[in-house]
């Protein structure tokens, strides 16, 4: 799902550089990275934008946020469950 090209380009930047909203909808929802970043340091979202895809770039944001918030809850999760 999170393979690179030479670039580091994944899947999900050619979608998001393409603004195909649906095919970027599939890959966030069957688990692709949406905060990785390619050789030049642009995310997905960062590549939507530039391109001029405001629908995608919006969806993108959205999942953006989501991720950073999953990734906020594993370590409390992981806390309740092995407490010091």
């Amino acid at each position: 799902m999170n393979a690179r090209d030479e670039e580091k380009e994944t899947a999900l930047h050619w979608a998001a550089l393409l603004g195909h909203l649906p095919t970027v909808q599939l890959l966030v929802e069957h688990g692709a990275t949406v905060t990785v970043r390619n050789r030049r340091g642009e995310t997905p979202v960062n590549v939507a934008e530039l391109a001029g895809y405001m629908d995608v770039t919006g969806f993108l944001r959205e999942a953006e946020r989501e991720e950073e918030l999953r990734a906020r809850e594993r370590p409390a999760a992981a806390a309740a469950v092995h407490p010091p």
